[in-house]
């Protein structure tokens, strides 16, 4: 995998402050909410925040790779937009179907 794949999930706690200072929400679901604000950097990047809530460890690492591999396929970093992806324990019975495209409209049609 390319360095920007790493690049693509990594904040600081600064960034991440702002991020949410500046960050509109464009699509809410029962399982995830997503938000949008513009880019601090050369790329856009993803925030994933997954509660405990939401299930064990295996179930939010699976649903975290998912997210992340979403983003770098569709190549999502290439827009001038950081997002926040937030999961709620409804999130442990989404299919991946269901994801990519709760995902990938909502980032898709982002201005």
């Amino acid at each position: 995998m390319p360095r920007i794949a790493r690049a693509i999930t990594q904040f600081t706690k600064r960034e991440v402050a702002t991020l949410f200072k500046t960050a509109r929400r464009i699509s809410k679901q029962d399982e995830l909410t997503i938000l949008q604000a513009p880019s601090q950097g050369a790329i856009g990047r993803i925030l994933i925040i997954i509660p405990k809530k939401v299930g064990k460890a295996p179930i939010r690492n699976k649903l975290r790779r998912q997210i992340k591999a979403l983003f770098y396929e569709q190549r999502f970093y290439e827009k001038e937009f950081d997002w926040a992806v937030i999961l709620r324990p409804a999130a442990k019975t989404i299919t991946f179907a269901q994801l990519k495209k709760y995902i990938s409209s909502a980032l898709e049609t982002s201005r």
